[in-house]
């Protein structure tokens, strides 16, 4: 299970005393995981993400946003720092023990995704051979 939170600072800024914190800690034993997104990691408490394995660093302007996640990333993200304060929306760093740098990720907007593969189902259909149908007075 995957717990996803927006605006996680407001929830994750304790140390202690929070579900969420012990899910940050502890879910893994569980197989319960959680997501959190925030435009501020340094008002999340330092405990908390270092638990974190996966990070998905979008562009970030504040300089202790970004030592917060280069500090706890499993990469060395340091010489990225530049890169981090200009991404563009959509844009992204994948920081996972599983990966072995910071790898550059792009997310299209899932409106646009929605519209490509429509506009291919209506050129299918158009391309398709037309089916005689009988008329509607014939039966």
């Amino acid at each position: 299970m995957l717990i996803a939170m927006e605006e996680a600072q407001r929830v994750l800024s304790q140390a202690k005393g929070t579900v969420f914190a012990q899910i940050a800690r502890e879910g893994r034993k569980f197989k319960v995981g959680l997501c959190a997104v925030s435009q501020q990691p340094k008002l999340i408490n330092e405990e908390i993400i270092s638990q974190f394995n996966t990070l998905f660093v979008l562009g970030l302007a504040d300089k202790r946003d970004r030592d917060i996640l280069r500090n706890s990333a499993k990469q060395d993200l340091s010489m990225l720092e530049n890169e981090i304060q200009m991404l563009m929306p959509g844009e992204a760093l994948l920081a996972s023990p599983f990966t072995p740098f910071a790898v550059p990720v792009r997310v299209h907007l899932f409106e646009d995704f929605l519209e490509r593969e429509n506009a291919k189902a209506r050129a299918e259909e158009e391309r398709a051979p037309k089916m005689v149908r009988a008329d509607a007075d014939f039966f």
